[in-house]
């Protein structure tokens, strides 16, 4: 669940303080939804799933809804999508999906809007990009898309579509949602299931690009070497904007920074990058220096806008980040993935699953060592990992790294990258999701981003 502090004035949103309060609006949508407002349902308890705010331009939260079933008994769960429109269009919207919208939740209405708080809601699984997910919860549609693909799926031969059961594992909203489905030959759901799948929808085709870089992946040496340990993508359906993968098991690395001995682990984590850095993929977007240092100043003036104070340290990091471009020169253009931290990686008795492949692209490797640097570091921040093990596993990232890629890892390179992605995502990211004591988060990342620019922060 998201905690949201006390939320700061916004001219556009004057209704902020009152959609990120759990009571409240819990009982504005107990007495306007559909169904809830008549007493024929009651909302038990409401959650903050997911929440992105972009200040006087736009607010986007998933609500989690537990409501008590007519007769009582156990509450059910639905989510819903909700969003504030800084261009006051939310009306507008509502007022041209409505008549799009095809499938009605159980429980909730398939869209709906707030007048008093000028917001619409969605009632999972309607999405205002991803349109034919619900496909993907209806057993009927589901088998009647999964019909061209069955010899992938089961090769023993054609499974009777008795029972299905889908689960969501992660769902970003108007983005990319990811569910696990199970299909039983009987209804009575015993035994293990005949097909057992992972599928990730998204907000548009991209899918189809990641499938194939996917593929190259699943065929490369470091693949049947062990070196790289991944999902197996099974096929793409572009109608759906759908990926499907086989389940891989193991545990998130971030949800066990309690258990795990990072420092030891960190080795096999620099392993793992290296075997994408020298996988040799083709056919990837190249990313330059440049939108590195873009996003830097992207930052300043979103952070800056939102949190006075943080504006002139902002403003000489920036000033250092483009003085120091020059550092990342002289390295070789390799695969790179794009989003390289613990959460993309699965953890099981010892072993490393590198998951999510959406970002992957080319340039200079340091960016993504330093992107882990980075992350570590802001692990730290959070309190999930001392400082010292941060800099004890940066430093046994980077060793084991060095010994696994044919080029240098020069130090200049590792703090400027490190620091660019201090300040130029994980700052702003505080902001977008309304972190606790922003100001003071903020205050204390970008003076550990200038202490990495400057030499004074250990990376080791």
């Amino acid at each position: 669940m998201v905690r949201i502090p006390e939320m700061p004035p916004d001219e556009t949103f004057p209704q902020l303080q009152v959609v990120t309060s759990l009571e409240p609006m819990r009982e504005i949508l107990q007495q306007d939804l559909p169904r809830f407002a008549h007493g024929e349902l009651e909302i038990d308890r409401l959650k903050i799933k997911r929440f992105q705010y972009r200040p006087r331009k736009r607010c986007s939260i998933c609500y989690q809804i537990e409501v008590v079933p007519p007769g009582g008994g156990e509450p059910e769960v639905q989510l819903m999508f909700g969003l504030l429109d800084g261009k006051g269009r939310a009306r507008q919207r509502y007022e041209h999906e409505r008549e799009r919208i095809s499938f009605v939740p159980p429980l909730v209405p398939a869209i709906h809007y707030l007048d008093e708080l000028d917001m619409v809601l969605w009632g999972f699984p309607n999405d205002p990009q991803m349109k034919r997910l619900h496909e993907l919860f209806d057993p009927e549609l589901f088998e009647v898309a999964m019909e061209p693909y069955l010899a992938a799926l089961a090769p023993a031969g054609t499974p009777c579509f008795e029972s299905l059961e889908t689960r969501i594992a992660k769902y970003v909203p108007a983005s990319r949602c990811v569910l696990e489905h199970k299909i039983w030959s009987n209804p009575e759901r015993t035994g293990e299931p005949v097909i057992h799948v992972y599928s990730k929808t998204y907000e548009d085709s991209r899918g189809a690009a990641i499938f194939d870089v996917m593929n190259q992946l699943w065929d490369s040496e470091a693949r049947s070497s062990g070196t790289l340990a991944m999902p197996e993508a099974l096929f793409y359906d572009d109608g759906l904007q759908t990926l499907f993968t086989r389940p891989v098991l193991g545990e998130h690395a971030k949800e066990q920074l309690g258990e795990l001995d990072f420092v030891d682990l960190a080795p096999k984590i620099g392993q793992l990058l290296a075997s994408i850095h020298t996988s040799g993929l083709s056919g990837l977007p190249f990313w330059p220096v440049e939108e590195t240092v873009a996003d830097v100043r992207k930052a300043h003036v979103f952070v800056g806008s939102s949190i006075a104070p943080a504006r002139e340290r902002m403003a000489s990091i920036v000033e250092k980040v483009e003085s120091g471009v020059s550092c990342t020169e002289g390295l070789p253009s390799v695969p790179l993935h794009g989003a390289f931290r613990l959460s993309q990686i699965l953890h099981l008795d010892g072993r490393l699953v590198l998951l999510d492949f959406d970002g992957l692209h080319v340039g200079n490797p340091i960016g993504d060592v330093g992107s882990l640097a980075a992350h570590l570091f802001y692990l730290s921040a959070k309190g999930q990992l001392t400082r010292d093990q941060a800099r004890k596993a940066i430093g046994s990232f980077c060793d084991a790294y060095r010994e696994a890629t044919p080029w240098d890892l020069p130090e200049d390179a590792l703090r400027w990258y490190t620091a660019a992605e201090l300040a130029g995502k994980h700052a702003k990211k505080i902001v977008k999701r309304a972190k606790k004591n922003s100001d003071q988060k903020i205050e204390d990342l970008l003076g550990l981003a200038e202490n990495v620019l400057d030499g004074k922060e250990p990376l080791g």
